[in-house]
């Protein structure tokens, strides 16, 4: 199966559990292929440094840097960069 996640379901895969967080696990284990741009992946980097979302970074010890890093660690190796 192939998929584009969009901004919403990377923050809910990365701060919560859930669905979305299910889904970036199945991306991680390779039984789903993940489709991305970097536009989305723009938005995503503004959104997470959204004041609103500082207090559960902080409860659970990352940064908006730390997930950047790793969501891009992750889809090196896991996904296809659309243009």
């Amino acid at each position: 199966m192939r998929l584009v996640l969009d901004v919403n379901v990377w923050i809910s895969g990365l701060l919560w559990q859930g669905v979305p967080k299910q889904i970036i696990g199945l991306a991680r284990s390779r039984t789903v292929t993940v489709f991305v741009s970097e536009p989305i992946l723009s938005e995503l980097e503004e959104v997470l440094a959204r004041t609103k979302f500082q207090s559960k970074m902080r409860s659970l010890g990352i940064t908006s840097q730390d997930l950047m890093h790793l969501v891009r660690q992750v889809l090196r190796s896991l996904c296809t960069c659309l243009g």
